[in-house]
Formats: C-alpha cells, sequence, structure tokens
C-alpha cells in the first residue's frame, strides 16, 4: 500500500502499557478509522506495548514505526530542573541494554510511588497503593495516574492542577526519583538502532531562542538527530523557530499529539487540538535515518 504526502501520521501516542487509555491494538484500530497512514507508540520508559503489536502480526495499515520515550536527566550547567524527554525511533524492540536500562527506570517509578502516597495521606488524602491500583488497572503506575486519582475523586480541578499544587517538582508530594542521563539516553537509543528525537522542546521552561540553540547544539554533540517540531502546545511562532534550527542543524522534524485518550485532555489522535498536521513525508524521513 502507497501513501502520499498528504496523509497525516501520529508519532507520539501512548497506550495502555504505561499512561494511555487504549490498549495498542486498539490504538492501531482507531489509527486506521482516523486515516492515519502511520503511527508511532511512544510509551514511557517501556517497549512492551511495541512487542505485543509485533508479535500479534501488524496491519498492512497504518503503518507502525517502533517508538519509546524515555526520561532523562538534563545535562548539568544548564540551569534546567525539569526532565528532558528523549523519543527514540526505529529502535529494537527486543534491544537487551535498551530494555534492560528502561527497566531500571520503571522500577525507580515503581519505588516512588509509595513516598508520593505517603506524602498525600500526610496532607488528609484519602490514598494508598492499593485504591491506586484498583483506579488505576494493571498498568505501569506513575505520576500521570496519580494526578488522575486525584482528579478524579475531587482534590483538584484537573490533571495538570494536580501537578501545578502537589505533584510537580518543588511541590509538597514530590519525590525524586532516578533519571538516566540524557547523553546515555541518546547513546542507548543509537546503540538499539534507533533515531533519537527530543521531545515537545517548547515546553521546557524559562528558555528563549539563545537557550534553545545552546541546548541544542549541547545535544548534537551527543548524538540527538532531530526534534520534535509539530506539537499540540507549541505556537506557530515556536514550530517556525524549531523547524529553522533543525535546517540549521542538520536535524529531522517530527511530530505527534501526545495522545493518551482521556477525554479531558482535549486531544485527538492525529490532529491535536485540530492545530496538527504530520504529513507522510515525516514518516519516510525517519525511516531514512
Amino acid at each position: 500500500m502507497e501513501f502520499d504526502n498528504k496523509s497525516m501520521i501520529d508519532l507520539h501516542i501512548h497506550t495502555t502499557a504505561s499512561d494511555g487509555v487504549y490498549t495498542p491494538g486498539e490504538i492501531m484500530n482507531m489509527a486506521l478509522n482516523s486515516g492515519l497512514s502511520a503511527i508511532a507508540i511512544t510509551d514511557h520508559d517501556t517497549l512492551e506495548g511495541v512487542q505485543e503489536l509485533i508479535n500479534g502480526g501488524l496491519p498492512e495499515a497504518p503503518r507502525l514505526l517502533t517508538g519509546v520515550e524515555i526520561s532523562t536527566e538534563p545535562p548539568e550547567g544548564l540551569g534546567i530542573k525539569e526532565s528532558f524527554h528523549l523519543l527514540g525511533y526505529k529502535v529494537d524492540p527486543f534491544d537487551l541494554e535498551l530494555n534492560k536500562e528502561l527497566g531500571l527506570l520503571r522500577n525507580a517509578r515503581e519505588n516512588r510511588n509509595p513516598r508520593i502516597i505517603k506524602k498525600l495521606q500526610e496532607m488528609d488524602i484519602d490514598i494508598s497503593v492499593e485504591k491506586l491500583k484498583e483506579f488505576s488497572g494493571d498498568v505501569q503506575i506513575g505520576r500521570a495516574h496519580i494526578g488522575r486519582f486525584l482528579y478524579e475523586k475531587g482534590y483538584v480541578t484537573s490533571v495538570d492542577d494536580a501537578f501545578k499544587l502537589f505533584l510537580g517538582n518543588g511541590k509538597p508530594a514530590y519525590v525524586e526519583k532516578y533519571r538516566i542521563p540524557v547523553r546515555k539516553a541518546i547513546e542507548k537509543v543509537l546503540d538499539a538502532g534507533g533515531v533519537p528525537v527530543l521531545a515537545h522542546p517548547g515546553l521546557i521552561k524559562h528558555c528563549d531562542e539563545k537557550g534553545f540553540e545552546k541546548i541544542f547544539r549541547l545535544l548534537k554533540s551527543y548524538g540527538l538527530q532531530g526534534l520534535e517540531v509539530y506539537y499540540p502546545a507549541h505556537s506557530d511562532s515556536l514550530r517556525v523557530f524549531f523547524k529553522n534550527q533543525c535546517e540549521n542543524l542538520g536535524f529531522i522534524s517530527t511530530g505527534g499529539s501526545d495522545f493518551h485518550g482521556y477525554k479531558d485532555e482535549g486531544l485527538l489522535l492525529g490532529r491535536g487540538r485540530e492545530n496538527l498536521y504530520v504529513p507522510y513525508s515525516v514518516y519516510k524521513t525517519v525511516l531514512k535515518r
């Protein structure tokens, strides 16, 4: 089956393998019904969803690009506290070294959850490990699920507020955890045959154009190969700026909705907030890398 560049794709999607609502198989069916020609499953710190699809046999359409989103420690000296999120495209989903590192990240998250819950309990919030598991189901539980719990139980008005008030860096229920250094994460993706791309750079806080340029040049020296230019939260001016940076640095431009499936997040698969269009040529460019 041939697709032209007018066909849409979505290279940033989450499933129940991490913190999404829909299973990998359901995402494939939704993508087909939405007219998407290619997608990437990019679950947080796991390739289990991609492995499930491959082991079950892939349909002719939509085409699947293997992927993962890794939470990483930013380089020292930049004054940035929050994680850099690294997208690894076209990785071998069964690569032993990459999966070993992802396992360490999942274990760190699992060990952090009880400490977060204890802090919330000390603020008279009725939550426990058991209640959270019952609420979230058999998934890889992280802060997003805790935020969802707080929202559904009426403690906050949105999941974003859960992070702003309780779970974000510097907030009363925040607990630090192990994050793989971004340089090491890039190396792991490259060693697994993948293409490392910086996810949603526009979400990096307190950064101007000169700051972005400094970050991008440094990450390129580590082996970074692209930026997620097309993203629902990026303004038109940011997209133009990031696109120009890609051209100047020899990066590829990628894009996706960051779809999780929650109704209140306001995102549509492949279309974001009706402000996203990622052409099929992007998929072909990633394959060429």
